[in-house]
């Protein structure tokens, strides 16, 4: 395209020049240029690919990929291509995917290319990819430490990320929050833990055994524990050292795995 334009470019300075010979070599030249601008206009308008069909093509790959609640919304950011990029149009469909070594996530890339030009090409496109779900957040301001109760929630739609899971209100209640909360913000199962249920030097009765076989003692706990989690105590009849699971408030089942079934009782 570049070789026919020169050769319509000189074409015309001849034909100038035949008809009007008068004419100042400063006019030609502007005549000249203003002809090459017309054309290279014309034919980047007709070759080049529209930067907004990339961007949609990607948004449209992500939404065909995800799959949501009823009650949620997917919120996708394309960021703005460089307007200086001159892609040659593609006669077919464009093709999206993602690259290698990518996942669906948050923050990803997807790769958009078109094979069927005849000038072939490939572009990556970054996105931020979030969806608007229901989450329970914090009614007020709340200091670290706090206990939650119901008073303390309510359900409020927030935008989050793909990777966030937020926990039922049933698995809130009663946790002790490890950091400050502002007020609005859609709690995580990270920021909470179980409060102290057992603390140092207090006594517990001591399970060997499962089933109708179990053998009870009375035992003194040798660190703070919380529900559900592996405490050290001692034996107070043999002054052993011994490990269990704190399975409800004031009783330890001794060694093993935590079992699978027991329902943690929350305080």
């Amino acid at each position: 395209m570049q070789v026919g334009m020169i050769i319509a470019l000189l074409s015309l300075n001849l034909v100038i020049r035949q008809e009007n010979d008068t004419m100042n070599a400063r006019q030609l030249a502007g005549i000249t240029l203003l002809c090459a601008l017309s054309l290279a206009s014309a034919a980047t308008g007709m070759s080049t690919q529209p930067l907004e069909t990339i961007r949609q093509a990607a948004a449209e790959f992500i939404r065909s990929r995800i799959t949501l609640n009823e009650d949620e919304n997917l919120k996708i950011q394309v960021r703005q291509l460089d307007r200086r990029l001159r892609l040659a149009a593609c006669p077919s469909a464009l093709q999206v995917r993602l690259p290698t070594g990518f996942q669906l996530k948050s923050r990803t890339s997807v790769q958009v290319a078109c094979n069927d030009s005849l000038e072939p090409w490939k572009i990556f496109v970054p996105l931020r990819i979030q969806r608007e779900t229901l989450a329970w957040t914090a009614q007020t301001a709340l200091p670290r430490g706090h206990r939650l109760g119901p008073q303390d929630l309510r359900q409020s739609r927030v935008l989050a990320d793909l990777e966030q899971v937020f926990p039922e209100r049933s698995r809130l209640i009663g946790k002790q929050l490890k950091q400050p909360v502002q007020a609005g913000q859609a709690l995580q199962e990270s920021w909470l833990e179980s409060p102290i249920a057992l603390r140092r030097g207090e006594r517990v009765t001591l399970v060997a055994g499962q089933g109708r076989v179990q053998v009870r003692m009375t035992g003194e706990v040798l660190q703070n524990a919380r529900m559900g989690e592996k405490v050290r105590v001692r034996n107070l009849s043999s002054g052993k050292k011994l490990e269990g699971w704190l399975v409800r408030p004031g009783e330890v089942q001794l060694g093993g795995p935590p079992p699978v079934a027991q329902q943690w009782q929350r305080p």
